[in-house]
């Protein structure tokens, strides 16, 4: 994305909420939405495709069952959701995680829409995370790798 698109877009995103500083969020690539974190990223020698790269910081993974927590992070990525685009990450520096998003820039979207679309998909991925971090949640079809693939190498074997 050429970055006077870029600006142009972020000091029009400001503009419509009400922030005054929409240099400060151009040079941070920073915005709080809904008291979270919110990256807006573009890739400036990208300049052949309009891509706007938003990551949601939410809370830190915690302490009490990580390795549960990823998993389900990362099975969360295989399904399709009503409400969420994107697919879900850890900070590389803090550890939190990290709700991603690819949106391709249209000039058709307004400003009030891409406000509106920030504050939905912080809310809805902040609701998925509250339930993924709870250790109490119900296991997925398949407790590790090798079960999945042996029921896909049995699945296979019955159809031949």
């Amino acid at each position: 994305m050429d970055a006077s698109l870029y600006t142009q877009i972020i000091k029009d995103l400001c503009q419509c909420v009400g922030i005054d500083r929409w240099d400060e969020v151009v040079h941070n690539a920073h915005i709080l939405v809904d008291g979270k974190i919110v990256g807006l990223i573009h890739d400036e020698s990208d300049i052949h495709h309009n891509e706007l790269y938003v990551y949601i910081e939410l809370d830190p993974v915690g302490q009490v069952c990580p390795e549960e927590i990823y998993r389900r992070m990362l099975a969360e990525n295989l399904r399709r959701h009503e409400t969420l685009r994107g697919y879900w990450g850890v900070h590389p520096d803090v550890g939190s995680a990290v709700y991603c998003i690819r949106l391709e820039w249209t000039h058709q979207l307004e400003c009030r829409e891409l406000a509106e679309f920030l504050c939905n998909q912080v809310q809805a991925a902040a609701r998925l995370f509250e339930v993924l971090k709870e250790c109490r949640f119900p296991q997925l079809p398949f407790t590790s790798f090798r079960k999945a693939k042996n029921e896909i190498n049995r699945t296979d074997m019955e159809g031949d």
